[in-house]
């Protein structure tokens, strides 16, 4: 009975972890979904560039099946016209690159683990957890970073949690510059919405802002090779 307990905690606390990264930032630069069961969604995802030397805004498509498989659509900076498709097949344990203009592809294994949904109240158990979280301070290969809590608040009809994080170190082979980022996800449903990096004006300089979101299942040919793709050359290992 008491292995049972505290196989059953650990799971919970397994759980809670692995949805604490997901929804307080910790997951890349980039803003990706995170790649979980039974949370299908859709939107429009949009990278906003203010740079001296480099500013544009475009916008992707990005989805979520109910069974953990991802899909972006990959913008050129330049033209705004989608290049590159970038999916995760879940239930494959592989990811597939589409050159849209080539109408080429590649596949490669892919093992990434892939979290569940729990029940509503577990989920409310999380909630009540960021309620009360103080944020921390974590030190990665060198990389110092703060992060605080920015708390709660409701857009569109979804509840979300914000994180500041302040990166106090960086190495120099890091291509982002930016030190302050404030990130803003769904909880509940492991959605970023929003993240927006600070350059050393205060002043926001890249933003990713996810929108037009809905909790439906995405077409399942989303996930999968379109016809008429070839697949692409070898690339030759360095």
């Amino acid at each position: 009975m008491r292995s049972d307990v505290l196989g059953k905690l650990q799971i919970r606390i397994r759980y809670a972890v692995f949805l604490l990264y997901c929804c307080i930032g910790v997951v890349s630069a980039r803003a990706q979904l995170g790649v979980i069961k039974g949370s299908p969604c859709e939107a429009t995802k949009t990278r906003t560039v203010n740079l001296p030397d480099d500013s544009f805004s475009v916008s992707g498509r990005v989805a979520r099946s109910s069974n953990g498989s991802t899909y972006e659509e990959k913008p050129n900076h330049k033209t705004g016209e989608i290049d590159l498709i970038q999916i995760f097949d879940a239930p494959g344990q592989r990811s597939i690159t589409l050159d849209v203009r080539r109408k080429l592809y590649w596949v490669q294994p892919q093992s990434l683990s892939i979290g569940t949904l729990s029940s509503a109240e577990a989920l409310q158990k999380h909630i009540e957890f960021l309620r009360t979280w103080k944020g921390d301070h974590t030190s990665d290969n060198g990389v110092e970073t703060e992060r605080i809590p920015l708390g709660f608040r409701t857009q569109d009809g979804f509840l979300e949690f914000g994180v500041r994080r302040m990166i106090d170190h960086m190495p120099s082979s890091w291509t982002l510059k930016e030190k302050v980022w404030e990130d803003w996800d769904i909880p509940a449903l492991a959605i970023p919405v929003e993240k927006v990096g600070f350059d050393s004006n205060n002043k926001p300089d890249q933003i990713i802002k996810y929108s037009n979101i809905r909790t439906t299942e995405p077409d399942p040919h989303l996930f999968e090779i379109p016809p008429g793709y070839s697949p692409g050359p070898v690339r030759a290992s360095k």
